[in-house]
């Protein structure tokens, strides 16, 4: 998905939604293995831009649901995805992108705006890269998976620990 931002008017604002298949965000998460197996379903993108001055905005919600692994149990879960974020791009030539305040949510980048296209989808990918954690736990009550047996103790009890606590205090002697 790119934008002609050389045939853009600069007085107008455009907008654009679309349902991107996973597949397009593949090549982008090769590293991540994991988390590309997670989606599963299509993103869907509204995205607006527009020009202030000479700098280009791109106002962007996407909004997914992901099927990872939860890093206690092991068990796959749904995680939904409703994140919005804005990207200001400066004209290389021009501004200052240190004089302008800017929140959290904006992520400032200078672009050549004389280029004919400025690629999407490398955009989202990095997004979702950020927001993505570092691990997904399928409830803050996960109980995870047995240390000694590997049984998922969400869903059967486990005598193992109860067992192993005793042997270790047969072990041990106070004097």
């Amino acid at each position: 998905m790119n934008i002609d931002i050389k045939n853009l008017n600069k007085s107008e604002e455009y907008r654009f939604e679309e349902s991107l298949a996973p597949e397009i965000f593949a090549n982008f998460f090769e590293e991540h293995d994991e988390f590309k197996s997670s989606i599963r379903e299509p993103i869907n993108v509204k995205i607006r831009v527009y020009f202030v001055e000479q700098n280009l905005y791109i106002d962007c919600s996407m909004k997914t649901h992901l099927t990872p692994k939860c890093s206690s149990c092991l068990d796959e879960f749904e995680h939904s995805i409703d994140e919005t974020f804005k990207r200001i791009f400066f004209k290389e030539e021009t501004n200052n992108p240190q004089s302008y305040a800017y929140n959290d949510e904006e992520k400032i980048e200078k672009l050549n705006l004389n280029k004919n296209k400025l690629e999407i989808i490398p955009i989202l990918a990095e997004h979702l890269c950020l927001i993505a954690p570092m691990t997904y736990r399928c409830s803050e009550n996960c109980k995870g998976l047995c240390q000694y047996c590997g049984i998922n103790k969400n869903r059967e009890a486990c005598t193992c620990e109860n067992i192993h606590n005793k042997n270790i205090s047969n072990h041990i002697h106070f004097h």
